[in-house]
């Protein structure tokens, strides 16, 4: 049938034909017609064929393609190819998404390929429902997708009220989107319903099936006598954790000497791998859930927590395994000489970020040997990262959001995190040693996982030039923008510039997204030629992995490498939606916090526009929204050619990217996780003055 399919076609190559034209041409029986439909289903999804409107063709462009589909808040998406020759996710522009939904399968037909520009494509049939639900809010019988801009899902025979969060399981029938199954979340001002609909979206777990629970409660709560046998004794060495006030887990620790000609410093590592074998129930559901993944208040562990919080947590006055890299760190922060021991530690003190820079200030007591450790930390974390600098390492210093709760649950402030000399040691010292391993890994021409960072799109770093052209920031971007040393001295220019943190953003956006690869390639945002995770096994599975491929190496393990590039692109998958389950609950607090506030006045930066409105960001609380154009009363906004500015046609009024605004809160849709803005006093008096006549009189402005 695909023969005589295909040959039609070859005859006819420009033809478009319906179902049932097909069936008409080949002269099919009505009871040939069902093998018909499965026909042009596998021609459909191998990209002989493909369906736009019902009707079938020949590929135009760059063919078919058949994947899953992946929803944003903007409303576009993205499709990850079940095979064929992409190895990266095909961009779906939202007004082609066919009203697919997280998960779905679809296929689509690709968009001519432009050198530089990354492949597009358009769903033309959605080829099965996912089984993961739907979120949103019951209004009127349906259910309002939250975030993105997804068509509502039909509630028929399930009573809810309206105005409550739900989620949908979707029947797999074609058509509109319909409830199979409907669970109610909660309240939509409950502190609790968005924790809720992330753990339903986004299958969080902390639980763990009885098998897993089982091999952890054969661990015992401390080692063994048989566990130490073999081991390096590190437990008369000064050494300390540093991590969150709120950590759950410490799988790092360090310990640090002076000597003549630099520093011996060592990273110590919870010895995960040492109770958690290959293809053991543990094993296995670690490699499925791929990460822990964090949100506000709660962690939904990879492992359970008699290993993550217990056992293979390097708490304070409690012997622990490690799995120890011992660096000669000269005085240009090059690693001289590196060993890898099997240890066992005992950690002096367990501090908090805070904790340890009140102690570098000397606000806070200590016993000094933590205080001389930390120093001497300290001085360390700027030779090290004065080497990295001189690989042409980008150090963009973004703030992130920090979420202040009150007691009964509510978030009651929104502020920017401070990135402190403590976080400083802890980030060099792990660099450092995840650099070193995976040096020791391709010397030794070991299979492993890397941790790569692709060099950035050319054309999205050329054009920040207008925009930094106009910031007054030209001279600063002179020469290739792709080179990262030009980004470096970009950078360093924009340091106490009022628009130094859009420049960080925007250069971030136009980079790669890092990833997990099988394969060795250069790291580029951190200058390195090769790197690793390797500090983080009790969250991170890659790093499990990589600490048996070094102990493979080093013959402390046997066992031949597992699928590492399925693994690499399945935990590169899990990672990116742990992070899209912690911007999602963040967004929901952030609006719930908004929420409180409607009428209250802030200041914001000018980010960008549409030719709708303009995008800001509170300074103060780090929160995005829009400054909607038709909101400002008696004028008419337009946007500049190039984007970065928009002006009122009757006030003459001006605002440019990078502007600092004083904007009242206007509304805050809790369904879109969008706030909306109002410029206070747009136009201001002073601005009317100079928009005005050669008599001082106002140009005629329209009624409204």
């Amino acid at each position: 049938m695909k023969r005589d399919v295909l040959g039609l076609f070859a005859s006819r190559p420009s033809a478009w034909f319906t179902r049932s034209q097909i069936a008409a041409e080949l002269g099919l029986a009505p009871r040939e017609r069902r093998k018909l439909e499965g026909a042009l289903d596998e021609l459909l999804r191998s990209g002989e064929l493909e369906m736009v409107h019902r009707k079938y063709r020949l590929p135009r462009g760059g063919g078919t393609v058949v994947g899953e589909f992946h929803a944003t808040r903007g409303g576009f998406g993205f499709i990850t190819p079940e095979s064929g020759p992409f190895t990266q996710d095909l961009f779906v522009p939202a007004r082609d998404t066919l009203g697919a939904f997280e998960g779905d399968r679809v296929s689509a037909i690709l968009g001519s390929r432009r050198a530089g520009v990354s492949p597009e494509a358009k769903v033309v049939k959605v080829l099965s429902r996912s089984e993961r639900p739907v979120v949103g809010i019951v209004q009127g019988g349906y259910l309002l997708p939250s975030g993105a801009s997804l068509p509502p899902v039909a509630l028929s025979g399930f009573a809810l009220k309206d105005g409550q969060m739900a989620c949908a399981y979707l029947d797999p029938g074609e058509g509109p989107p319909r409830a199979r199954r409907v669970e109610a979340l909660g309240a939509l001002d409950d502190p609790r319903t968005p924790i809720r609909a992330a753990e339903v979206r986004y299958a969080l777990e902390t639980s763990f099936p009885p098998a897993v629970e089982a091999e952890a409660a054969a661990l015992g709560q401390e080692p063994s006598a048989a566990d130490l046998e073999g081991r390096v004794d590190f437990r008369g060495l000064p050494t300390l954790t540093i991590d969150p006030e709120d950590a759950k887990d410490f799988d790092d620790a360090l310990s640090l000497k002076p000597e003549a000609k630099g520093f011996r410093l060592w990273v110590h590592i919870a010895d995960v791998s040492h109770y958690v074998r290959p293809d053991t129930a543990m094993d296995q559901e670690a490699r499925r859930r791929g990460n822990t993944t964090y949100l506000p208040g709660i962690a939904y562990p990879m492992l359970p927590h008699a290993l993550s919080s217990s056992l293979c947590s390097l708490v304070p006055e409690r012997d622990r395994l490690t799995f120890t890299v011992e660096m000669a760190v000269d005085g240009k922060g090059r690693v001289r000489e590196a060993h890898y021991h099997r240890g066992v530690i005992r950690s002096m003190a367990r501090l908090s970020y805070e904790q340890a820079q009140a102690i570098l200030e000397g606000r806070e007591g200590v016993a000094p040997g933590v205080e001389a450790l930390l120093r001497h930390g300290l001085a360390l974390q700027k030779i090290l990262f004065a080497r990295r600098l001189s690989l042409g390492t980008l150090d963009l210093d973004l703030p992130e959001a920090d979420l202040r709760f009150g007691l009964t649950g509510k978030v009651e402030e929104v502020l920017p995190t401070s990135r402190l000399d403590s976080h400083r040691i802890v980030e060099e010292a792990m660099l450092a040693a995840n650099e070193t391993v995976a040096r020791e890994l391709v010397r030794r021409d070991v299979p492993a996982l890397f941790r790569v960072h692709d060099d950035p799109n050319p054309l999205k770093l050329e054009a920040l030039r207008p925009l930094l052209n106009a910031l007054g920031l030209g001279a600063a971007s002179r020469g290739d923008l792709s080179d990262p040393f030009a980004l470096q001295k970009l950078l360093q220019a924009t340091e106490g510039h009022k628009a130094s943190k859009l420049v960080a953003y925007l250069v971030l956006r136009a980079m790669a997204q890092a990833r997990y690869s099988a394969v060795q390639s250069r790291h580029y945002g951190l200058g390195f030629e090769v790197y690793t995770h390797f500090t983080s096994p009790i969250r991170r599975y890659p790093d499990l992995v990589v600490h048996r491929r070094l102990a493979a190496a080093l013959g402390t393990a046997e066992g031949p490498p597992p699928d590492l590039e399925k693994i690499a692109e399945h935990c590169s998958r899990t990672e990116r939606v742990a992070d899209l389950a912690e911007r999602e609950v963040m967004s929901w607090y952030q609006m719930a916090f908004l929420a409180g506030h409607l009428g209250d006045t802030f200041e914001a930066m000018v980010l960008g526009f549409t030719k709708f409105g303009a995008r800001v960001e509170l300074v103060d609380h780090l929160i995005e929204g829009m400054c909607p154009f038709h909101a400002m009363e008696n004028d008419y906004i337009t946007v500049n050619a190039d984007g970065l500015a928009a002006k009122g046609r009757y006030s003459g009024a001006v605002m440019r990217v990078g502007d600092l605004l004083r904007v009242i809160l206007a509304r805050v849709d809790r369904l879109a996780g969008e706030a909306q803005f109002v410029p206070e006093g747009w136009p201001s008096d002073e601005t009317d003055r100079r928009a005005s006549g050669p008599r001082g009189q106002r140009q005629k402005r329209p009624r409204r």
